[in-house]
Order: C-alpha cells, then sequence, then structure tokens
C-alpha cells in the first residue's frame, strides 16, 4: 500500500506539469494557417455546396494539379477539390470525400499511384489541426498512442524551437474556394527531374476501399470515374513497368469507368512545380483543358 502511495506522490506532479504543458502549449502552438488546417475548408464547402456538383477526390497531385474554378466556369456546374496530401493515407481520402457525397454528384478519383495506409506523423498533425478528421481516420489502439506521442514531440520541440516557415505554397491560404492550390501559379518551379524509384506491392486491400467507395457512391446515386494523375516524363520513364503493371490491376479490378489512359498527363519536366506530380501553372492548365473535354462527354 505504501509503495502505491509513493507512486501516486511520484508520478501526480508529472501528469500535473504535462497536462499543463499540454493545455497551454497547443493555444501557444495552434496554426490556423497550417496546410492540413484547409481540410476545414474543404471539408465545410462539400458539405455546403448545394446541388449537384463535381468532386475531385485524390491527394496533393489533385490540389495543385486541376483549376477546378475553370472547370466549374466552362462546365456551369459547381466544383469541390477535396485534394490536400497522400500523408493521409487511402482510407482518410476515401472517407472524407464519402461522407457528404449526394445524388447527381460527379465524383473524379485520381489517387496516387499505390497509395496506402499514409504516414502516422502527419496524420497525428492532421488532427491536431482539425478535430473532425478523426472521424475519417481507422485508428486501433497503437495508432492511438503513435498520435500523442508526435503530439507531444511536437509541443516540445515547439517550446523551444521557432517554428519552420514553410513556402507559401503550403499553407492554408494558398487555397481557393474551391479547394485549388492556386500560389504555384506565380511561383517558380523548382523541381530538377529528380528521380523517386516506384516499387511493386500488393494493392488488393487498397483495391477492395476504392471499390467500395465506388459502391457508397453509387448507393448515394453519384457517378465515379477514375483519372489518373499527372508524372514528369523523368519519373515515367525510370518507373514505366511499375506503373503499367499498376495501370492493369486497376482496369481489371476497377468497379467503375476511366476518364483517360495512364499516360494522358505525363509530361516534360519544365510542366512541374516542385515535385515530379505537382503541376506548374502550365501544366495545371493544359491539364484542366484536357480534363474539361472528358468531362463534357459525360455531363452533356
Amino acid at each position: 500500500m505504501n509503495f502505491i502511495k509513493s507512486l501516486v506522490v511520484f508520478f501526480a506532479p508529472i501528469l500535473i506539469v504535462l497536462f499543463g504543458v499540454n493545455y497551454f502549449a497547443q493555444s501557444f502552438l495552434k496554426d490556423n494557417n497550417a496546410y492540413y488546417s484547409v481540410t476545414i475548408d474543404k471539408e465545410s464547402r462539400l458539405a455546403n455546396l448545394t446541388g449537384p456538383r463535381i468532386v475531385f477526390v485524390g491527394a496533393s497531385t489533385v490540389a495543385f494539379g486541376i483549376d477546378s474554378r475553370e472547370i466549374e466556369k466552362q462546365t456551369q456546374v459547381k466544383t469541390v477539390n477535396m485534394g490536400v496530401s497522400a500523408e493521409f493515407g487511402l482510407s482518410f481520402i476515401l472517407n472524407e470525400a464519402a461522407s457528404c457525397l449526394r445524388s447527381g454528384d460527379i465524383v473524379i478519383l485520381s489517387v496516387d499511384y499505390f497509395l496506402s495506409d499514409g504516414e502516422k506523423k502527419a496524420q497525428s498533425f492532421l488532427l491536431d489541426n482539425n478535430a473532425n478528421a478523426s472521424k475519417f481516420l481507422p485508428s486501433d489502439v497503437k495508432d492511438e498512442i503513435l498520435y500523442k506521442i508526435y503530439h507531444f514531440q511536437r509541443i516540445a520541440s515547439g517550446l523551444f524551437y521557432l517554428k519552420a516557415k514553410k513556402s507559401s505554397v503550403y499553407l492554408r491560404n494558398a487555397f481557393n474556394k474551391n479547394g485549388d492550390n492556386v500560389l504555384n501559379f506565380d511561383s517558380t518551379s523548382t523541381y530538377n527531374g529528380e528521380i523517386i524509384k516506384l516499387y511493386p506491392r500488393k494493392y488488393n486491400e487498397q483495391i477492395d476501399k476504392i471499390n467500395n467507395f465506388i459502391g457508397m457512391c453509387k448507393a448515394q446515386n453519384a457517378r465515379v470515374y477514375f483519372s489518373f494523375p499527372p508524372c514528369s516524363y523523368s519519373y515515367y520513364n525510370a518507373n514505366k513497368n511499375v506503373i503499367r503493371k499498376y495501370d492493369a490491376i486497376l482496369r481489371s479490378e476497377l468497379h467503375c469507368p476511366f476518364l483517360d489512359s495512364i499516360q494522358s498527363y505525363v509530361y516534360p519536366d519544365h510542366y512541374f512545380f516542385d515535385m515530379y506530380d505537382h503541376l506548374n501553372a502550365s501544366g495545371k492548365e493544359m491539364k484542366t483543358q484536357k480534363l474539361i473535354s472528358k468531362i463534357d462527354l459525360i455531363i452533356h
């Protein structure tokens, strides 16, 4: 009994200090303009925008890669660009979009090659910026522990170090009301043709998740079309065989029509902003116009 009392006496002050630091540090470190906070705006637009919509679902290739405001202007159908980051993982991206789809919606699904579970550190940061995200992130006890560890790690770092200054492109206010990242229109391209090797992997579980999402959309009387993400010549040529296998897997397994081909948006390197799949202003305009011609065929 005395041992238990000693433990309580020893740990109680430590826990009080930790919770106190957590409480005050959260308000001190909270950044309403953080990149991941834009999920709040996108979820709000998806939930509140009336009438049939064209909803673009994916990660940062969607955020950087299309001008949905121009698509809305030319098609006369309201648009929502839900793309933010692949680090959130496939489940979050699909669950978030499925939460507010309605009858008459057209869903353009464009996920990165072999997109899978995402990064726990990024998901923890997402939860700090958008509490609503917990509804869309599947998690178990292990995940919750990791989220808390990363959360306290950020607090500890923030108490002793200044926040890193990120490029203005990676901030919440870089997005327009439709959900497009627009500041890359005015930014200098920095992509230098760097190659990231893509490796083949089993994708059965992810295919099932995508097909479940397609099924939920159909149950809501929403139509789903798959559209391939953009990538640079350098990246495509270095990973051609793996990308073609990915194409074959999707075409044989997905329960939705395809809007385009695997090579539709493979462009020269100078059309990319800071990564092999983040289009710059010229690349975005080129892809958007091609996408509009495809969308016109399914809405008229």
